[in-house]
Formats: structure tokens, sequence, C-alpha cells
């Protein structure tokens, strides 16, 4: 077995960097945001604000209601358009305006940016799917997604009940995450004090804005603007389990135990831990961020995901050419497969 020091040659990512390289320096074109991008940044922001303009502005119920669950549809698309960019620093070359915009985007949906940024950055992408390294990891009794998790009962109908969970996932970190990482007892993530200061008035800014705001100037009640907000979060709930959560637990992705020592090439366990879909689509790119191409993302999380449907032609060519195993499915085919794995890890005992 190799040490920990030792360097292993990874061919694929050597040759696939060098090609991604002549891609830019033959286009002349940088690896951060381009005109794409900046046009992604003002669009969404301004529909964000003409939704909350037209909701507070409703003079019907059915209008509200529709403009607030509109309001959550803008925040998490930009928050995986324009967040996520920002949290590894590729949309400016300033490291400073990467932070404030991404603070600022962050905020709108009501989580703690810094506690986000640290389990993303420096947990997720340096070990993805790996067992108490990963904070994206959803180690939780109520559903089993690795064979070293106890196997419980109710388990056995998990494929069934997980949908539940996942509309309310958005509120159950809003709510229950959250307040572990303000008081301290989140194990991935521990705040500063002035980090924790500005993490609470944020908290407190998002419920005056979506709560508070609409009680005093619309004329609705407060159990429907309540109602509203958690829908809200339903909606932004179901996106965030669509687009970042079910292409990570399938049958064909790796999900680490602690006991596994192989030292395997890093772009074998990047590959190995994510499912990609519909890398063809346009529409899909633009919509959600490039996390159709996730694989390409958590080997590159330096590049700006405006570039990323133009690369992922050099990406597969090398994936065809050194024989990696690489998946990518039909969107649907991927929701199949993840509740099909669901329903194998209540079933078995591993």
């Amino acid at each position: 077995m190799a040490s920990s020091n030792t360097i292993i040659q990874d061919p694929f990512m050597d040759e696939l960097n060098a090609n991604i390289q002549k891609y830019f320096a033959k286009e002349n074109i940088s690896k951060l945001a381009n005109y794409e991008m900046f046009g992604k940044i003002i669009f969404y922001y301004l529909l964000w604000l003409l939704c909350y303009s037209l909701m507070l502005s409703a003079n019907t119920v059915g209008v509200f209601f529709i403009l607030y669950l509109c309001t959550g549809l803008t925040t998490i698309l930009s928050t995986i358009n324009i967040s996520h960019d920002a949290a590894h620093n590729v949309i400016f070359n300033n490291k400073k305006w990467n932070y404030i915009l991404y603070y600022f985007s962050f905020h709108l949906s009501g989580y703690n940016p810094d506690a986000w940024k640290k389990n993303h950055v420096k947990g997720h992408h340096a070990h993805p799917n790996f067992q108490s390294k990963d904070p994206h990891f959803p180690e939780t009794p109520l559903i089993r997604f690795a064979e070293w998790q106890p196997l419980k009962p109710f388990h056995q109908y998990q494929h069934i009940y997980a949908i539940i969970l996942y509309c309310i996932h958005s509120v159950i970190y809003f709510v229950v995450d959250e307040s572990k990482i303000l008081l301290g007892l989140d194990a991935h993530v521990q705040l500063t004090k002035k980090q924790l200061i500005i993490g609470v008035f944020s908290k407190l800014i998002y419920l005056g804005v979506f709560i508070a705001v609409p009680i005093l100037f619309t004329p609705f009640s407060v159990q429907l603007i309540l109602f509203s907000f958690l829908c809200k979060h339903i909606t932004i709930s179901i996106i965030m389990t669509m687009v970042l959560g079910l292409n990570h637990f399938t049958e064909e992705t790796v999900i680490t135990p602690l006991s596994n020592n192989k030292n395997n090439h890093w772009s074998v366990m990047q590959l190995s831990s994510t499912i990609d879909f519909a890398t063809e689509n346009k529409i899909i790119y633009w919509l959600i961020g490039g996390f159709n191409a996730h694989a390409l993302h958590h080997l590159f999380p330096n590049i700006c995901h405006t570039h990323y449907r133009k690369i992922t032609p050099i990406f597969k060519s090398q994936i065809a050419k050194h024989n990696i195993t690489y998946h990518e499915l039909n969107f649907f085919k991927l929701v199949q497969m993840h509740f099909k794995f669901l329903k194998k890890m209540g079933a078995q005992n591993g």
C-alpha cells in the first residue's frame, strides 16, 4: 500500500487538464465568469425583485401565493447559478468580490453562508460520499444510504416516505441543522463569534423580508403568509433534492466507509461519487448552473459553470480514450435508480 505522502500519477487527469487549458488558450478566454454568467446574475436578481414586488402588491390570495412560490423558485435558482460559483471564487478574479456576491446571494436563501461554504468547499469536494468526512452526506437514522448504517424495520418503506422527507428537507435544514450550527453542535463546522452574530442577524433579516414585511404591507392573513413560507421552502427542497442530491446516491455511485484504505486516483474518487444527466441539453445547463455536469464540476471547481457545456466534449473524449468509468443517465432514469437504491438499502442487511 502506498504511503499517505506518495503522489499517485493520474494520466487521465493530467491529459484532461492540459487539453482544457489548450481550449481556454485557443479561445483566448478566462476560466472565470463570461458575459453569459453576468447576464444570468442580472436576470435572476431582477426576476427575484420583480416577483417579490408583485407579491407585495397582489390583491388576491391566488396571485399572492403563486408569486410567493416564485420568490422561492428564483431564490434557489440564483443560489444554484450564482452563490455556488461565487463560493468557489470563479466569478471574479478578486476573491473579495466573490465573497461579497456570495454573501449577498446566499442570504436570500435564509441559510448561513459561512457554514454552507465550509461544508461544501472544504468538506464535500475534498471527500465526496465519504463517511463522517462529507458534510453533505445525510447521516440520518431515518434513511439508510449505506451498508454500514444500522438497518431498522421502518427502512423497508424508506423509498416511499423519503419523498415526504425530501419535500421538507429545506425546512429541516433551516430549523434543525442551522440551529445546531449556531449552537456550536455541528461536528463539521465551528463558526467564529463574528460569523455567529452575522448568521443570526441575517436570518432575522430573512424572516423579516419573507414574513414580517408581507404581514405588515399586504392584506393577507398571518396564517396564509406562514403557509406560503412553508410552501416556498418545500419548493426549494424539491429542486435542491432533484438537482443536488439524487446524483450522488444510486447503485452506480460509490459511498466510502471510514475503513476504506484504498489509495485511488483523485479523479476516480470524484467520478465514482456522482452521476451526470442531460449534458447535451443547453436549457438544462442554463437553468441549473451546470449541476447536470456534476462530475466535471468536481474535477474542475475552479472553472465557472457557463464554460462547462463547451468543455464537456473534451471531457468525454478523454473519458473514452482512458476507458474511465463514467455514468450519465436520462434524468427520469436517475430518479428511478435513486429510489431503487433506497429500496435496496432498506431491504438488505449490509
